[in-house]
């Protein structure tokens, strides 16, 4: 089998992210279309390129990629995050901005690796505690439970009826 190399991102890797993104978002747009916007070649690549705006620059923000071989499976974006309120005692943590492993290479270790130097990284930079979202359904809930990533809150939707 391929050995998994997890090593950070080039331009060249953008066709495998997009590939990403537009998956993530097909699963999104099915479990809640009222929230996620219907996934188009599009909407991948202006998210892409807002990712890469944001973050352009800064030395607290890295992109890792996943490949099997030769073959592009996955890709993360980790960051130091900071909280500033009165009432926040931890000050600054790493957050996993983006995560997705294409579901073709699911459940062959890619996303482990790709968690596994994102933690590395946030523990480089002099931090201990990571977080990430996920939406309710999402099949890496499971996954990052088994990591050991725990619910620390719930964000709750109602429709109003108008």
């Amino acid at each position: 089998m391929p050995e998994i190399i997890i090593r950070e991102y080039t331009p060249e890797d953008q066709a495998g992210i997009l590939k990403c993104i537009f998956e993530l978002q097909t699963d999104e747009h099915e479990r809640s279309p009222h929230y996620w916007a219907k996934p188009t070649e599009t909407l991948a690549r202006n998210y892409l390129e807002h990712t890469l705006k944001t973050i352009g620059g800064r030395d607290d923000v890295k992109i890792f990629v996943g490949l099997i071989g030769d073959e592009f499976a996955g890709w993360i974006v980790v960051c130091v995050a900071t909280e500033d309120g009165p009432d926040v005692v931890l000050k600054k943590y790493g957050y996993v901005s983006e995560a997705a492993v294409l579901k073709e290479f699911h459940g062959r270790g890619v996303g482990e690796s790709l968690m596994h130097q994102a933690e590395e990284f946030v523990k480089s930079m002099g931090l201990d505690w990571m977080e990430l979202n996920v939406s309710e359904g999402n099949k890496a809930l499971g996954f990052y439970s088994k990591l050991g990533y725990k619910v620390k809150s719930l964000r709750m939707e109602k429709k109003l009826n108008l």
